[in-house]
């Protein structure tokens, strides 16, 4: 987290990555291994991620949300 809004990562399993850069709310909940969030800027971003290796990346403006699980 660089700056502005709120952060929120809950990370159960090893090697999860939550990188926030700017501007409004990201949350992760990440329980497997290997799971990527990318917030740049803009808007609010929310990914759920069950098993390993999952990316979640967004960029700018509006609402993301993401689930993967597999």
């Amino acid at each position: 987290h660089v700056g502005d809004g709120t952060t929120t990562g809950v990370m159960v399993g090893g090697a999860n990555i939550l990188t926030k850069v700017g501007n409004g709310d990201t949350t992760g909940i990440m329980l497997g291994v290997g799971n990527v969030l990318t917030h740049v800027g803009d808007g609010q971003t929310l990914g759920v991620m069950g098993a390993a290796g999952n990316i979640f990346t967004k960029v700018g403006d509006g609402t993301s949300i993401a689930v993967m699980i597999g």
